[in-house]
Order: structure tokens, then C-alpha cells, then sequence
């Protein structure tokens, strides 16, 4: 079976309101709402929806990320609730089952009775505390058990947890702030419909790889990233030089950086600067990005919300087939070239580096 989705039909409402990429350029500025006058991935977003929910992100004693997840839950699905037919898979945290009030279930629960959902609507909760690209894995065994369902992947989830929040005001980073409310809330609620072929982005390839206790690794090198990009691109049957684009993951940092080097050394190795039998070359501030040509154009996405789990996974699929919708439509003008062929790298997991391989296949013309 091929997986596929639609960018179009993505249900999703950020802590920025219900624009699909407000989240990522809030968090890319110091400011949550200016900044998406000029924020290229804000001038992407279909229809310029800029609603924000406001509030800040539950912290020490404050008990508020229950009536935000509802909000959030309501601005996805209130004009278009979930249909009869429906089966989501919704996946959760081992956090969650200590905070029984933002389970899966008990949400669900309050869904139906908001008119969120169709009574005959099903759900599926699945556990991911290790790996959240599994998800996929997990899609297609719904599916052969379920084909007469209309199979949906997402929920509702922090994005931001309140330990990486301190740390990130502790180190000074820039995030995106509210002027009469403080930080914009790390939360999201975000459902994406796939289904078993057809016109939309088509999953071509997925794989994730537990990262090294100590990382670097005695080689220093940092290699998990590198592989899970390679199987994934193995299952798909493409090669790196196929690739038109690449989804960075948030939050990348420093650690971040050598990871994504460490890719372009393994899988894009037509450097000049490389001698023959050197595998890794200098730390990334000491040595030059490699030339245009060798890797195809990236979008990082900005946000500093690493390791936050399975719906920032979500969110990161729905940013990249926005983009890739978004490129075949201002390819049209020669502005930009289309991406058709993406790579999604992401660190859903604190010891966990995966890559999913898109392919867009929407509007093809004749």
C-alpha cells in the first residue's frame, strides 16, 4: 500500500491560530505576530489566517493546558468535525497518563459532546514513548484491519514542555512573545487524512534510529540522522541526488547542525574540500556549507520545540507538504523551482532521529 495525504485537507490549529505555519514563523522571531509580514513560511501559508489564541504555556502551579488543548481542538475541527467514517489514530506520551484530563480518550470523550466529532467516529489510541515515527508503521496495520475507514493520523499535545521552556528562556533564546500575554503556548491540535493511494503528497519511506548514549560517538561522528535519511531513502528506491528539497528539524542548534553535516557527508560526498578517505570533515563553523548544487534547497523550520514527540512529527509532515504545494504553485511564475521530492528530518523522540520520504503528486499536469 502507499500512503497519501493532502495538504488541502489538513485539520490543524497552532497556538498561533489556524494558520498551518504561523506556528514555525512565531517561533523563528522575537515577536508572535510582526514577524509574519516578512517570515517566509508565513508568506507561504494558504489564506493568511492569523487568529491567536492567547495564554501562556503551563508552567509550575498553573493548571491551564486542558481549556488551550480544547481551544485548539475546537478552532481545527469546528467548521469540519470529524465524519462517521473516521478512525484516528492519535498518539500519546507516557506523561499523558499521569494527566488523565488530557488523555486521548478523554478528550475524545469531550469532542463528542462539543459536536467535534461523529458519534460513529472511532479512536485508536497509540502509545509512542520511543519512537514516533513508528505512527506510520502503526497506519498501516489500521488499515488492513480497518479498510472501510477513513484513516486520520493526529490529536492534540503540548509541544513545549515546561523543563525545555525554562532551559530555552535560561539560554536566552529568542521566542516568540505575546505583548499582553507573554510566550505564544507550544500547543497544537492537527489531523491529517491519508488514505491508500490516489492524487496527494505520497509517503514514499520512513525509518527512525535510537541516537548514541554519548554523542558524539567515539568517531565523532553523528551518525543516526545520516541513517535513518538513507533506509528511508532505500524504501522509497530513490537516491540523495534525487531529493528536491529537505525539512530541517526545529530547534536545531549546534548539536543539530553537525547532525544535518553528518548527512551531507554520507549521502552528498561530491565535495572538493574532502580528501579521498577522510569521512567526516571540520566542525561546521570552521568549514564552509558545501555548494548549492550537492544538496538541494532546505527549509528549517525554526521552531525550538525539540524532542517534543509524535504531534510535532505531525506538524513537520504538514509544514513539508505545504511547502512542497506552495513551490508547484509559485514554480508556475519561474520564482522557485518546485519541490516535488522531500525529505523530512525530525527528532520527535529526546533519543530518536527519523526521516520520511514525500513525494508530491498533487495536480499533476499533462
Amino acid at each position: 500500500m502507499r500512503l497519501v495525504f493532502h495538504p488541502d485537507h489538513i485539520r490543524l490549529c497552532a497556538a498561533t491560530g489556524n494558520d498551518p505555519l504561523a506556528l514555525w514563523a512565531a517561533a523563528a522571531t522575537p515577536l508572535g505576530r510582526e514577524q509574519r509580514l516578512t517570515h517566509s513560511a508565513a508568506l507561504a501559508s494558504p489564506g493568511g489566517r492569523h487568529q491567536v489564541l492567547r495564554g501562556a504555556p503551563a508552567m509550575g502551579g498553573q493548571q491551564d493546558t486542558l481549556s488551550r488543548i480544547q481551544a485548539l481542538l475546537r478552532g481545527a475541527l469546528e467548521q469540519h468535525p470529524l465524519p462517521a467514517q473516521t478512525l484516528v489514530l492519535w498518539p500519546y506520551r507516557s506523561t499523558l497518563v499521569e494527566h488523565s484530563r488530557l488523555h486521548p480518550q478523554a478528550l475524545w470523550n469531550w469532542m463528542g459532546k462539543e459536536g467535534l466529532r461523529h458519534p460513529e467516529a472511532r479512536l485508536q489510541p497509540v502509545y509512542l514513548d520511543e519512537s514516533a515515527v513508528t505512527l506510520l508503521d502503526h497506519a498501516e496495520e489500521a488499515w488492513s484491519h480497518h479498510p472501510d475507514r477513513a484513516l486520520v493520523l493526529g490529536g492534540a499535545d503540548s509541544l513545549l514542555d515546561p523543563d525545555t521552556l525554562l532551559a530555552l528562556v535560561d539560554q536566552q533564546v529568542p521566542l516568540a512573545w505575546d505583548g499582553e500575554d507573554g510566550l505564544v503556548p507550544g500547543e497544537a491540535a492537527v489531523f491529517i487524512p491519508v488514505r491508500d493511494g490516489g492524487d496527494g503528497v505520497r509517503i514514499l519511506g520512513w525509518d527512525s534510529c535510537p541516537t548514541p548514549v554519548a554523542r558524539p560517538d567515539s568517531t565523532g561522528e553523528h551518525p543516526a540522522l545520516a541513517q535513518a535519511l538513507a533506509s528511508a531513502l532505500t524504501q522509497a528506491g530513490l537516491e540523495a541526488s534525487s531529493l528536491d528539497g529537505i525539512l530541517l528539524p526545529p530547534g536545531n542548534g549546534a548539536e543539530g547542525d553537525r547532525e544535518w553535516w553528518s548527512c551531507q557527508v554520507h549521502l552528498w560526498p561530491l565535495r572538493a574540500d574532502i580528501p579521498e578517505g577522510v569521512s567526516l570533515p571540520r566542525e561546521p563553523d570552521e568549514d564552509p556549507l558545501p555548494p548549492e548544487p550537492i544538496t538541494p534547497p532546505s527549509l528549517d523550520s525554526g521552531a525550538a520545540t525539540g524532542h517534543a514527540g509524535a504531534m510535532q512529527w505531525l506538524l513537520q509532515l504538514a509544514l513539508a507538504g505545504i511547502w512542497m504545494r506552495h513551490t508547484r504553485t509559485i514554480a508556475r511564475s519561474g520564482a522557485w523551482p518546485h519541490v516535488a521530492t522531500t525529505a523530512v528530518l525530525d527528532r520527535p523522540m529526546v533519543d530518536e532521529r527519523g526521516a520520511v520520504i514525500l513525494s508530491d503528486e498533487t495536480d499533476q499536469e499533462a
